[in-house]
């Protein structure tokens, strides 16, 4: 569940900063991903990332 506060543009500043730094090997995605311009995501960690921009 993607908690309250998150907004679109927190998901989407989160991904810019992914595609900068990559996604560290603890943090891949075991099930699911999140599809962005065709790029794939571990949701976790797109949430993870996308907090510290509230």
């Amino acid at each position: 569940m993607i908690p309250q506060n998150i907004q679109r543009q927190h998901i989407i500043q989160a991904i810019d900063l992914i595609d900068r730094e990559g996604v560290p090997p603890q943090h891949k995605s075991t099930k699911f991903d999140l599809l962005h311009n065709e790029k794939k995501y571990p949701p976790k960690y797109v949430i993870l990332k996308a907090n510290f921009f509230l």
